[in-house]
């Protein structure tokens, strides 16, 4: 695979690639001030007018992209960290909350958009007209912390899940929090007693997911062929996986 370095073009400062979308627009962050970037498909980069306390964590194919505003300044809903939705033209941003403190990680073709609160570690799905799904108890056990990294445009989620650790941990990183710092986070295997990654479904039944041997695995996304992808830590290191279905006989 060829690549292409985001600093070549003398635009960014410190710059991340956060999400692509299948037209080969990046949304980022580093721009100029700190600011959110889309960097597309032929090479032009585009800086998107927002306070450099907005961090994206996706984009979706009609370029839609979503995050999170640390201040929480729009639409008087106060706290410290709210979702974001930037519309793909950037003539809108809607703030949300879908409980306490609210990080958005994801984003499908649909508007649908999956992440978690930093309170009480709760992750949820919320529809483009703004309704909030919580998915409590992850795998049916009381008191697991969990977050949805993606979702595909069946409403298929793909996310992780910590007992006795949330998965949104300030010494960990720098807030917020993105799938991205997964390694950095994951490198010191006393902050996850445990972790496992779940497929949800748009019923809203759950599926945990292992990686084999591993007692630390995380999904951070998912397609429309229901592949998913993600981070485990086991006995022999870290790493990452891709996962595909298994056919029905």
């Amino acid at each position: 695979r060829r690549s292409s370095d985001l600093t070549t073009q003398g635009l960014l400062t410190i710059p991340v690639g956060v999400g692509i979308n299948d037209l080969g627009e990046i949304v980022g962050n580093g721009g100029p001030q700190g600011g959110i970037f889309v960097r597309e498909p032929d090479g032009t980069f585009r800086p998107i007018s927002l306070p450099s306390y907005f961090h994206a964590s996706g984009i979706n194919n009609q370029g839609d992209i979503v995050g999170t505003d640390e201040a929480c300044t729009l639409g008087g809903l106060g706290g410290s960290e709210c979702g974001f939705v930037l519309a793909a033209n950037g003539s809108s941003v809607t703030t949300f909350k879908a409980q306490f403190e609210t990080s958005g990680f994801g984003i499908n073709d649909l508007g649908q958009t999956v992440g978690t609160t930093h309170n009480s570690e709760v992750a949820w799905v919320r529809d483009a007209d703004g309704n909030i799904t919580f998915v409590p108890d992850v795998g049916g056990y009381a008191g697991f912390q969990a977050a949805g990294f993606g979702i595909n445009n069946r409403g298929e989620v793909a996310g992780g899940a910590a007992v006795d650790g949330p998965i949104i941990i300030g010494q960990c990183s720098p807030i917020p929090w993105s799938p991205q710092m997964l390694p950095a986070c994951l490198a010191d295997p006393t902050f996850f007693p445990e972790a496992f990654g779940f497929i949800g479904e748009p019923n809203g039944s759950l599926t945990p997911f292992y990686y084999p041997g591993a007692p630390y695995t995380l999904l951070t996304g998912i397609n429309d062929n229901g592949q998913v992808i993600g981070y485990y830590d086991g006995a022999n290191g870290p790493g990452g996986f891709i996962a595909s279905p298994i056919p029905e006989p």
